[in-house]
């Protein structure tokens, strides 16, 4: 039975909601991640509203990245498993929830870098940075419209054909970027530790040694983990795909290290690629110099700190999407 009062909600057209295609379209996702009920090709995406507010405003939960995990589905029920969602995906969503919030207009902040003439120093010294504080006025609408559905070329795949098989990438997991990201500030604080450490305390202590041992073999496993999860699948010299992520590891271990170099740069390189979306480039007020800022993703900037020259908020667009579906992978 449907509940009266959000069905008046939903009939006045009062209720924010923006319908998105995720940029993947799903096709990287098995099932229990998003509800088989709903296309990933359109979404509805709402305004956060106060219990997404409550539970993802905690401090210790933002820097956790928790909070986004608490958001998503509060903003976009589709999603069962957010930490599951490629970062691309996310992202998108973000955007759209940004924009049903508070509308299409974000003001963003970036200090300009660039070295301009110093009228009190001489010689090479003469030069300092620019420092103005730019206020950049994005339209959201325009940087969401880079999130049309991806187009999977053969940039997304590893041929060997000494092998006669093909690895198959995909973007990163937002659950596993984080993963990778905790474990490598804890791998900086942990090899500090241990380059403090004077070599006869590993020569004479053999816990050290074991615990120096045992820090090694914990970036091995967070490294390994980012490249079996960049891996959707590999296909066999008979044209099987493999998709077990115990075989793909198997198979990994018994590649040459060269081979899943390889692997490893076209993945970060693909994943470089896919950040573009958040970038901005705008001419400082001051030097008229062009530069490059990033719009921050983050749950607070995004949606808790609103600038007081932000402009009023405007309807929301029934839909962002624009692309044709494009051609699935082999």
């Amino acid at each position: 039975m449907s509940n009266p009062l959000l069905d008046n909600i939903h009939e006045s057209g009062i209720m924010d909601t923006i319908s998105v295609s995720l940029p993947t379209m799903g096709r990287f996702y098995e099932d229990g991640i998003i509800d088989e009920n709903c296309d990933p090709e359109d979404l509805e995406v709402r305004a956060i509203g106060i219990m997404a507010e409550l539970t993802s405003r905690d401090p210790f939960l933002l820097a956790s990245g928790k909070g986004i995990e608490l958001l998503i589905p509060q903003v976009c029920p589709a999603i069962l498993q957010p930490d599951r969602l490629t970062e691309v995906d996310l992202e998108a969503i973000l955007i759209a929830s940004r924009i049903a919030t508070h509308g299409n207009i974000m003001v963003v902040d970036s200090t300009c870098t660039h070295l301009v003439e110093d009228e009190e120093s001489e010689g090479e010294d003469a030069k300092k940075p620019c420092g103005e504080e730019n206020k950049i006025e994005v339209d959201l609408y325009d940087v969401i419209l880079r999130y049309s559905p991806i187009e999977f070329n053969t940039n997304y795949v590893v041929e060997f054909q000494k092998y006669g098989q093909k690895a198959y990438l995909r973007p990163i997991e937002y659950g596993q970027a984080m993963t990778i990201l905790k474990d490598s500030l804890t791998s900086i604080n942990e090899s500090t530790r241990f380059n403090n450490t004077p070599i006869n305390d590993f020569i004479q202590d053999e816990s050290k040694l074991e615990e120096y041992a045992e820090h090694i073999t914990k970036q091995a496993i967070t490294t390994m983990g980012g490249i079996i999860n960049s891996v959707f699948y590999v296909e066999t010299k008979d044209g099987d795909k493999v998709f077990d992520r115990d075989q793909i590891k198997e198979w990994l271990l018994a590649i040459s290290k060269d081979d899943v170099k390889e692997i490893l740069n076209t993945a970060s390189d693909l994943n470089a690629e896919l950040q573009e979306n958040t970038k901005i480039k705008y001419i400082c007020s001051k030097c008229g110099t062009e530069n490059t800022t990033t719009i921050e993703l983050d749950i607070q900037r995004l949606f808790f700190f609103t600038p007081p020259n932000s402009k009023p908020k405007k309807t929301p667009k029934p839909t962002l999407k624009t692309k044709e579906k494009p051609k699935t992978l082999p």
